[in-house]
């Protein structure tokens, strides 16, 4: 996998996510409302719980796309100075 790929499916991954949780959350909101006077409230918070998981998913892709971004910028800047090399020779 390269940089460009990986970081086209975090952004895909966030658009995603972010999407269905602001589409989800709408819908346990209003199941809240309803299922809270039923005895299924397993259902409401089940449905609370995922999304919840979908907010650290959410958090922690966009924490891995800094890392990878920070990481390239260091790499780029240790190559400009001559600090990185190959095998084969320098890199360009």
């Amino acid at each position: 996998m390269n940089y460009k790929g990986l970081m086209k499916d975090c952004v895909t991954t966030l658009c995603g996510l972010g999407q269905f949780l602001a589409e989800y959350d709408n819908v346990v909101q209003s199941s809240e409302t309803s299922m809270a006077k039923q005895p299924e409230a397993i259902h409401t918070a089940l449905a609370t719980a995922f999304l919840h998981f979908g907010r650290i998913t959410y958090a922690a892709v966009l924490k891995l796309m800094g890392i990878v971004m920070e990481l390239d910028s260091s790499e780029k800047n240790a190559d400009m100075q001559g600090h990185t090399t190959r095998a084969d020779g320098v890199r360009y």
